[in-house]
């Protein structure tokens, strides 16, 4: 769920640095709008690549409960700097009620919360690797 809105966030960021005009030119052609979003693809895919990793070992039969709670942090917390960049991006228009990016970047922040905290999932994380988190 998470990875399909941050790929959505993704998606408005580059529309809206094509459509955006600014000193004559989009504002995508500007170097640090261009890297945010590259930054934004790339921990993306990290993310998603995660999740493949761990889907893939719970259908064959492998103990992936280090795998899934990685994935499950890592991907809410990617979720919400996505979110938090393409606010950035789309400046005050990013918050206004009708657009959907608003909706994603409060969302963002239940995600980090739903089903254990990140900071549950740092210490199942430090625990499965055998260090007693108090």
């Amino acid at each position: 769920m998470q990875l399909r809105r941050a790929q959505a966030i993704v998606n408005l960021a580059v529309q809206y640095g094509q459509e955006r005009i600014q000193f004559g030119r989009p504002i995508g052609t500007n170097q640090s709008i261009a890297h945010m979003i590259a930054d934004m693809q790339t921990e993306l895919g990290a993310a998603r690549l995660l999740f493949w990793r761990s889907a893939w070992m719970v259908s064959n039969n492998q103990n992936a409960l280090r795998e899934v709670t990685m994935a499950k942090l890592f991907s809410t917390e990617v979720y919400t700097k996505i979110a938090n960049m393409g606010v950035q991006i789309m400046g005050a228009i990013g918050l206004n009620a009708e657009c959907d990016m608003q909706r994603y970047f409060r969302d963002s922040r239940s995600a980090t919360i739903a089903a254990g905290t990140s900071r549950m999932q740092r210490n199942l994380i430090a625990r499965l690797q055998g260090l007693k988190v108090h």
